[in-house]
């Protein structure tokens, strides 16, 4: 008995997992390294918080707050907890995590182009940024046309933006009020990256949103805050770091090239690559896309494109990931694509189409275009459902607002009966409009259209129409890339309308399933490019 109590006495350590630290700033503490970059004033410890930037009659600031190291082993789920008084004005703030890996000193050097942008080495950080001034310029940088309110909040890993958001709940402080924002972040490894959870005065902002590829590591609590020429009050208060449950080494994904430096212009708008699947010796838990755009010898193709990739199974075409080229640019690009992992078996034929006009130049020195890679990677892991069935459902382009060959034609009512093996489904509707003037209402690529989806006695609606484009990562590019548009921005890959059926699949019964898309007319007649819908659907079974 007393050798088990002392084997437990020893083991004790491994089981305890979890580190958590307070900072109330009650007092001076030298532990935490304060720097200035800018003009006055510094930052400072006083009357019991963190004055980060004091907004006052001088402009230019830039400080840092770096945070001890409190622990060098990696956590699986990492929490912080802060209040904050940001008000308007510019430029903002970023809180990081930066990976002792890289950043070991206790001298480090954070004077950050954009802290409101916190771009850092094998770091994740998140940006609140209070300055994106309205623009009524249809090309150039700025992205604010619709002149939408300056509070923004962005997620960064690697060095590279992932996401930015217009923040649905209004984090910026009333200075008359002086009033104090409560924030929680959670950071939790999941197989083949990372689920970022986001709330501000206990509100959703980020639920679980996935960044590929970021894992683990050893971090360095840091917080940074600028201004411009404008000033902003940047004060912190009550921060709580807490890391727990120690995370385990994740294995290398394996990878397997499906297209490499394909050219894209005229001549190859659609091309077909044969890819041999490797056979999988444990249960594959996430599949991530990267699809990378670079530039050929004369340069970028300036315009948007329609593109897509499709994979080719039993003589049935699925689509698995649709995008939009940028204006004139290159970019990188990272898609969970798990969902189509029971296609991803033997070998396939895998398409690439873009709708490029570009055309061929007899120098090949000259030529305009994209060279479009594309890889999987395949991560071991026990996923929380695995597909194991995938059905097209509709698929096409088909006109909008012509009665004499009305979309409703096109999308008759589907009957599917339910695997036995499933216990859950999905449908992913990938719709994006095209089109524009002389058509009716700019239709459809300029033009919001509710929607409906009929799943049995259930109902579903939702709006084709996307308001972030100006927040595009990818951005800025040339053309009118900061536009609202139908489902879809310049630049970026395209989102589905993605149903969730899990309250509705019963084992052995069937699906009846209709989409009604909002009444139009199309009044505008002619020889020119209608209105229409880019339709690929399909509904994916889990057990």
């Amino acid at each position: 008995m007393k050798k088990i109590i002392l084997l437990l006495l020893i083991m004790l350590p491994f089981f305890l997992q979890s580190i958590e630290q307070i900072w109330k700033f009650d007092e001076p503490d030298s532990s935490i390294v304060l720097y200035q970059y800018g003009k006055r004033y510094e930052p400072q410890i006083k009357d019991g918080v963190l004055h980060l930037v004091n907004g006052g009659i001088l402009n230019n600031h830039k400080n840092v707050a770096i945070f001890p190291i409190l622990d060098n082993n990696k956590y699986q789920d990492i929490e912080l907890n802060w209040n904050m008084y940001i008000t308007p004005g510019a430029e903002g703030c970023g809180i990081a995590f930066l990976n002792t890996d890289i950043f070991k000193a206790d001298s480090l050097d954070l004077d950050l182009e954009h802290w409101e942008e916190p771009n850092i080495e094998g770091s994740f950080a998140i940006g609140f940024d209070v300055n994106n001034p309205p623009t009524s310029a249809w090309f150039g940088p700025d992205g604010n046309f619709y002149d939408r309110p300056q509070r923004e909040i962005s997620l960064h890993w690697n060095g590279v933006e992932i996401k930015k958001i217009m923040s649905p709940i209004e984090f910026r402080a009333d200075q008359e009020e002086e009033e104090v924002k409560e924030f929680y972040l959670k950071i939790h490894q999941v197989i083949g990256g990372s689920d970022i959870t986001l709330k501000i005065e206990n509100e959703i902002v980020f639920d679980e949103f996935f960044i590929a590829e970021m894992q683990s590591c050893p971090i360095r609590l840091a917080v940074g805050g600028q201004t411009s020429d404008q000033t902003t009050t940047i004060i912190l208060d009550d921060v709580s770091l807490k890391m727990d449950n120690k995370a385990n080494k994740m294995k290398e994904s394996i990878n397997v090239e499906v297209i490499t430096k394909q050219p894209v212009f005229i001549d190859y708008r659609e091309t077909e690559h044969q890819v041999v699947f490797p056979e999988f010796k444990e249960q594959i838990g996430r599949v991530i896309l990267t699809l990378e755009m670079t530039d050929m010898p004369g340069g970028y193709d300036h315009w948007d494109r329609g593109a897509a990739i499709y994979i080719w199974q039993d003589s049935v075409r699925y689509e698995i990931c649709r995008f939009i080229t940028p204006y004139n640019k290159g970019h990188i690009w990272k898609v969970d694509v798990t969902d189509f992992l029971p296609l991803f078996i033997g070998e396939k034929q895998i398409d690439l189409r873009v709708d490029t006009w570009q055309g061929k130049e007899e120098n090949p020195e000259d030529q305009i275009g994209w060279f479009v890679s594309v890889d999987l990677d395949f991560y071991h892991g026990i996923p929380k459902r695995i597909p194991f069935k995938i059905l097209n459902l509709w698929t096409g382009s088909f006109f909008y607002g012509d009665p004499l060959d009305p979309m409703s034609v096109h999308l008759p009512q589907l009957k599917l009966r339910i695997p036995e093996e499933a216990t859950d489904a999905r449908i992913n509707l990938m719709v994006t409009g095209h089109g524009m003037h002389p058509n009716s209402q700019n239709a459809a690529e300029f033009m919001p259209a509710n929607r409906t989806v009929y799943i049995n006695e259930h109902k579903f609606d939702n709006r084709l129409w996307k308001t972030d484009c100006y927040l595009n990562s990818c951005r800025p590019q040339d053309g009118t890339w900061k536009f609202d548009r139908a489902g879809w921005a310049p630049g970026s890959v395209v989102e589905s309308w993605k149903i969730e059926l899990k309250e509705i699949v019963e084992t052995g019964d069937s699906l009846k399933i209709d989409y009604v898309p909002m009444q139009y007319r199309n009044l505008s007649e002619g020889d020119h490019w209608r209105a229409n819908h880019w339709f690929e659907s399909q509904i994916i079974f889990y057990k």
